[in-house]
């Protein structure tokens, strides 16, 4: 199941960072290499379409995360 949401907070040098679901709910760990495109980095604000698989350690985390639009501000 596909969902959507923005990226709340982003680390670039660390590359990772947290996905707010639109819809509500917890934050969205992401790490950079979940990006089916490497078109730049993860900006603040930017929307994304994501799917939700469970780490080594049974959290949460954003898989096959694709932009929808450019990013806005946050």
């Amino acid at each position: 199941m596909r969902f959507e949401g923005n990226i709340k907070s982003w680390e670039d040098d660390r590359g990772f960072g947290f996905i707010e679901p639109k819809h509500g709910g917890e934050n969205v760990f992401v790490h950079v290499k979940a990006f089916t495109q490497r078109t730049g980095r993860p900006q603040i604000g930017q929307l994304v379409s994501f799917e939700v698989e469970l780490g080594p350690r049974g959290k949460k985390r954003a898989t096959r995360v694709e932009p929808l639009r450019r990013s806005r501000a946050p």
